[in-house]
């Protein structure tokens, strides 16, 4: 791909930490919800094949390469999802890898 505008090299990388697990379906907060507060959560289900739900949770997010304590980031998710979920037992986690632009980057109509 050659790109004219050279707004690859001005995109910025971060991870953001997602960690998941299932989720009786009674519990299901049934839709996607964001926080309002600093320290923003993005909270979610997806189906099960045994009936019940997987509650995804994201928010926390750091730069590769900063020299960041990674664990401790999960930490903090594991532990906000524990306490506003309790009983869900944490079993898949990973790093979503989204591009974003710097403000005033310029966009082609």
């Amino acid at each position: 791909m050659f790109d004219h505008t050279l707004l690859a090299t001005r995109l910025t990388r971060h991870r953001d930490l997602v960690i998941a697990g299932p989720l009786p379906a009674a519990q299901d907060p049934d839709g996607m919800y964001i926080t309002e507060r600093e320290g923003k959560r993005s909270v979610r289900t997806a189906p099960l094949q045994d009936g019940g739900r997987l509650l995804i949770v994201t928010g926390e997010a750091f730069r590769p390469g900063t020299g960041e304590d990674t664990e401790a980031v999960h930490s903090r998710l594991r532990e906000w999802t524990e306490q506003n979920f309790p009983g869900v037992t944490i079993t898949h986690r990973w790093a979503a890898r989204p591009r974003t632009t710097p403000p005033r980057t310029p966009r082609r109509s």
